[in-house]
């Protein structure tokens, strides 16, 4: 028990070193994993990781989800460019590098790349206050593809496009026969989405505010 104390802790400190080099604040990692600024600073002192956890820090960031649960083997994966907060661009600028997925979109091939997040898909544009205090009316998300049949987290928010109601962001819980969305915002209710009427889901990467 002793040991797994340590070895958490000691995760803790390199993951807080790791931050403090690329210049990035507790406050911007939580922005980019869509939790709270202290559920990082818990982490950062030496919670250990369960595998929910691990698995959003690794799609966020590139860390082994092993080594944040073990402290076992390499810290970073081999095939994941890690993430840095980018400077955002001005808004006169956006609709010439940023790809804006708009809201009703319902079939989105051939992403082009952005240079700016070279691991992202698109950004998507949110237009509603459903996720607030998490998310605002305004932000622009970058959002990757997931392949389809890929496992996902319940409770974490995702963007998805469906058939009738276009581009959604909520918190998903995956049933048997479909998926239970729900805002963070109260004034909004939960709606369930049949797997036939979902035709893609994307995972969260990233997030700049434009103020």
């Amino acid at each position: 028990m002793e040991n797994d104390v340590n070895t958490a802790i000691e995760v803790g400190r390199q993951l807080r070193l790791y931050f403090e080099e690329k210049g990035m604040t507790q406050q911007q990692v939580a922005d980019i994993l869509g939790i709270k600024q202290q559920n990082v600073g818990v982490h950062f002192q030496g919670r250990p990781f369960g595998k929910n956890a691990a698995m959003k820090w690794q799609r966020a960031f590139g860390f082994s989800a092993q080594w944040l649960m073990t402290g076992t083997g390499k810290m970073m994966l081999d095939d994941v460019t890690p993430h840095t907060i980018p400077t955002p661009p001005a808004p006169s600028e956006l609709d010439e590098l940023i790809p804006i997925v708009p809201n009703g979109v319902t079939k989105m091939d051939n992403a082009p790349k952005i240079h700016q997040f070279p691991r992202y898909d698109f950004y998507f544009q949110c237009v509603t206050d459903a996720m607030r205090p998490e998310i605002y009316a305004g932000d622009l998300l970058g959002i990757r593809r997931l392949e389809p049949g890929a496992p996902l987290i319940n409770g974490e928010t995702y963007v998805f496009d469906t058939k009738s109601a276009g581009m959604q962001i909520r918190m998903l819980e995956e049933k048997e026969d479909g998926y239970l969305a729900t805002a963070h915002n109260d004034r909004y209710k939960d709606t369930f989405f049949p797997r036939s009427e979902v035709l893609s889901i994307f995972t969260i990467v990233g997030l700049v505010r434009v103020k």
